[in-house]
């Protein structure tokens, strides 16, 4: 019971806290994207475009146990990468 007779004391004195309706929130600014995921249809003209078209680098592929292809990825430089999917 003194508990609960504080947090109402304490409450009345302190009264509500609560943050404007009109101030945003804070939040960290966005300085670049890591990476995206694409699904091709056309595996082949996707790394044709990235890595001859555009000259960026593949730096390594993903197999399934099957064999086939699951995802390459495709560096576009120490921070970004871009995972290709077939579709």
């Amino acid at each position: 019971m003194k508990f609960a007779a504080f947090v109402l004391v304490f409450a009345s004195i302190t009264g509500p806290v609560a943050f404007p309706a009109d101030t945003p929130p804070q939040r960290p600014r966005i300085t670049g994207v890591a990476h995206i995921a694409l699904f091709v249809h056309d595996m082949e003209k996707a790394r044709w475009f990235y890595k001859d078209f555009l000259g960026l680098g593949e730096p390594y592929s993903l197999n399934k146990p099957d064999g086939g292809l699951a995802m390459t990825f495709i560096k576009v430089n120490d921070r970004q990468y871009i995972e290709l999917f077939p579709r």
